[in-house]
């Protein structure tokens, strides 16, 4: 029986993006149970779900691709939540900042990964048509949050 090479190459970039994902979808739900009463949280929460729609995305690729899917944020999303947990209790100002400079971060990531020669074609026709603007679109809600 001839058994199948995977590239763990695109297989790896996918879950390192979807463990971000994760990592965000965790991130916004602390956001949105500490300031559930606050205009923000609509705000915040359609965020969430925008993540969470990248969270499927993502897993389905790595699916495709006949990997793995990463099932949570690992240490990177520990150290988030805990950031997002310290800004949360310093007031809603520092809690945007927080979120705002994960969106950035994440859109580097993605950046980063389009760079990447390795990277199959179907992978970076979902990041860069996809996830990389959803990304942007997030900055600016926030930014517009931090305007109002």
């Amino acid at each position: 029986m001839k058994t199948t090479e995977i590239n763990q190459t695109p297989v790896d970039i996918c879950n390192q993006l979807l463990r971000g994902e994760l990592s965000a979808v965790e991130t916004y739900g602390k956001a949105i149970e500490k300031f559930a009463r606050e205009p923000e949280a609509t705000v915040f929460i359609q965020i969430r779900d925008l993540h969470e729609r990248s969270v499927e995305q993502l897993r389905s690729q790595v699916e495709l691709m006949s990997g793995v899917p990463s099932d949570s944020s690992g240490s990177w999303g520990m150290l988030v939540n805990a950031v997002q947990a310290t800004a949360n209790v310093m007031g809603k100002g520092s809690a945007l900042e927080v979120l705002k400079r994960g969106e950035v971060y994440g859109m580097r990531d993605y950046e980063e990964a389009l760079g990447k020669s390795d990277l199959d074609e179907a992978s970076s026709k979902l990041i860069r048509d996809v996830l990389l603007p959803r990304c942007r679109e997030n900055i600016v809600a926030l930014d517009q949050l931090d305007d109002s």
